[in-house]
């Protein structure tokens, strides 16, 4: 008990039990009983649980965690540094005269017109000329032309130049990439000469195919372009008079699925593989799939037909020419 007149405030008649003889209180593991945060819950809730655990998580491995975040920084310096230094290094010894290599390249100047030339589109082919006789007084001068060029269209003007100041009228065409067909100035009604007559051809214009549109141009041209020809005739037509009606009947299948509107073809006459006669022929329409019987006259004089060809004058890359898709 508290002894009031001792100076160390106790009694010098009670004992002080000694520690070491002292049973701490130990719970049923036999281990020592500590103070469960984990099982702590604020009666507030204001902190869950959960929130608890890793504040006391944090605070136990604060230290950890610094010397942690510290040994990264360093790490990262010291990669870093390597790598500027290896890379400066790099431009001092090897940089250096490869800037003085590449300012002298941007010194000199290139010479473009090789180049511009193997970009370029080739001019157009042209072949001998035929003069042929399409009836009384009329004749067709017709020239084998041809568009070497793969990817590139080419739109036109031409007229048959007849010597001494004689021309025919001009006109406008086009070739797709890669056709060759005859170019005829068909009808011409004067006196034509043997020699000296020959194709004009002005204001070129080439326009390069988009590989997006026709990645490849010669099959696609294949499939739009599919024009069959079958049941042939020809009957010929013999007059006193001199006014040969030549009859020559076919007919064109379009086999493709694309129809075209008011398309324009060449008919090529031939005997024995060799060009005898040219003859224009426009339809209204021509639907995907559609066949349509042609019925056509030639007058010229002695004609002998064996086959026709078809030359179709349809540019096919406008899509202003296609009919709607039924």
């Amino acid at each position: 008990m508290l002894n009031l007149y001792n100076a160390n405030g106790q009694d010098k008649n009670l004992t002080t039990p000694d520690p070491s003889t002292v049973d701490l209180a130990k719970n049923k593991q036999g281990k020592s009983k500590t103070p469960a945060f984990e099982k702590y819950v604020d009666p507030t809730g204001e902190m869950p649980t959960s929130e608890f655990k890793w504040a006391i998580w944090y605070v136990k491995h604060k230290i950890l965690l610094y010397k942690m975040l510290v040994g990264v920084l360093i790490g990262f310096s010291v990669l870093t540094g390597f790598y500027s230094v290896w890379q400066w290094g790099d431009y001092f010894i090897f940089g250096i005269t490869e800037d003085r290599v590449l300012e002298k390249n941007f010194a000199s100047q290139i010479n473009y017109t090789g180049i511009n030339q193997g970009l370029a589109a080739i001019p157009l082919q042209v072949s001998g000329t035929q003069i042929l006789v399409s009836g009384v007084n009329r004749y067709d001068i017709v020239t084998e032309v041809a568009n070497p060029n793969p990817r590139f269209l080419v739109k036109f003007d031409y007229n048959c130049f007849l010597g001494e100041g004689a021309s025919t009228t001009v006109q406008h065409t086009l070739m797709l990439p890669g056709e060759a067909r005859p170019l005829g100035c068909l009808g011409y009604t004067e006196n034509v000469p043997g020699d000296g007559t020959n194709l004009v051809i002005s204001n070129v214009v080439w326009e390069r195919i988009d590989a997006h549109q026709a990645p490849n141009i010669e099959e696609w041209q294949k499939e739009h372009l599919n024009f069959v020809v079958n049941n042939f005739s020809f009957t010929a037509y013999r007059s006193a008079e001199g006014a040969n009606a030549h009859v020559i009947k076919y007919n064109l299948t379009n086999d493709s699925i694309f129809g075209y509107k008011e398309p324009y073809f060449y008919v090529g006459l031939f005997n024995n593989n060799s060009l005898v006669g040219m003859l224009p022929w426009r339809l209204d329409n021509l639907r995907a799939g559609q066949t349509v019987e042609a019925d056509l006259r030639s007058f010229a004089p002695d004609l002998n037909v064996s086959e026709v060809k078809i030359f179709p004058l349809i540019n096919i890359y406008d899509k202003e020419v296609h009919l709607p898709v039924e």
